[in-house]
This record gives C-alpha cells, structure tokens and sequence, in this order.
C-alpha cells in the first residue's frame, strides 16, 4: 500500500492503543488517511494528515482539552471514542480511537507516536 499514513505502524503497533487485535490498514479519508479495525469493526484506530486549513478545532464538544505540549494547537476530545489533533510543521495530524478500549490517554500517545515518526 503506498498511503504513507499507513506505513507508520504495524498492526501490532496499531493494536496497543486500540487494546485489541486489528487488521491491515487501509485507506481512508480519500487517502489522507490509514484507518486499521477489528474484525467485528467495533474497535479501530485513525491517523489522518491534511494541509493545515483543514485542521479541525472541535472546540465545542464537551470535554474538549488543549495539549499544550503537543504540536502547535494540540487537543484531544472525546469522538465516538476519542480524538485528537495537532498543527506540526506544515501538516494537521488528527488521530482518533474507537471502540470499548479506547481511551483519551490512548489517543494522545498515539497521536504522539505519529508526530515522532513522522518528523524523523
């Protein structure tokens, strides 16, 4: 596959921060983004990364929190699971962790994990 969000981590990467087994990743968000799930779909994970106009701030959400140490703009928030984003460099990265597992701490590692990897 040659989605680059993709090639970030392996499926058992992807798994510890989902908290179960996940397959392959594949596609998502028209190719800005690699999304990896269970088999029953019911637990996945998400990273995306778009130009910077396209940052979403979910600001009205409740429980929305700002991750001061985190990129440029950091947040996290609950989504269905949870989300979180970051301004880094000349990209917005948004990440998000679905299902029973997933936690705000979760999705903050992971997005994290991205910013690191990504900038090596």
């Amino acid at each position: 596959m040659s989605n680059p969000q993709c090639k970030l981590f392996t499926q058992a990467e992807i798994a510890v921060y989902v908290g179960v087994p996940v397959g392959p990743g594949e596609n998502a968000a028209g190719g800005a983004g690699c999304s990896w799930h269970d088999s029953d779909y019911e637990a996945s994970a998400t990273v995306t990364v778009v130009p910077p106009n396209y940052f979403p701030e979910p600001k009205l959400v409740k429980g929305f929190k700002r991750l001061p140490d985190v990129g440029n703009k950091g947040w996290v928030a609950p989504d269905d699971g949870w989300s979180a984003g970051a301004l880094v460099q000349d990209v917005a990265i948004v990440v998000g962790i679905s299902g029973k597992t997933s936690t705000e701490a979760s999705v903050v590692k992971l997005l994290q994990a991205v910013i690191k990897r990504r900038t090596k």
